[in-house]
């Protein structure tokens, strides 16, 4: 069995293909998005991560890709290669923000919105 089918067995959910190319791309290491303070999970990591954080009992639908401090970033189900935002701390009682069409647009936007905080 190969990691994402057993990964996609735990949770329930079928990983959308251009998330699936990017771990594919990252291999066991967790990424971080260059001039920034975001790391992503390999598929190694995605289902601690997502136990650590109770993800699944407030978020059902939900993935927990990567974060930023107390802020989360998702992928969920029934919503294509879209990445998500919530504060990890909000998890089932506020709506999720969406920050990319798919993993590379998310960095692309993500590295633009750090460099306008500079």
């Amino acid at each position: 069995m190969k990691p994402n089918q057993s990964i996609e067995q735990h949770f329930q959910f079928k990983l959308p293909n251009e998330y699936l190319k990017f771990v594919a791309d990252i291999g066991d290491e967790i990424f971080e998005i260059p001039n920034t303070s975001i790391s992503l999970y390999p598929l190694s990591l995605l289902i601690e991560r997502n136990m650590t954080y109770d993800v699944q009992t407030f978020e059902p639908n939900a993935i927990l890709i990567g974060q930023d401090g107390d802020l989360g970033f998702f992928i969920r189900k029934d919503t294509g290669d879209n990445i998500f935002e919530l504060g990890l701390g909000a998890l089932g009682s506020l709506e999720m923000r969406l920050k990319g069409n798919d993993i590379y647009d998310f960095q692309d936007k993500i590295q633009i919105e750090y460099l306008d905080e500079d």
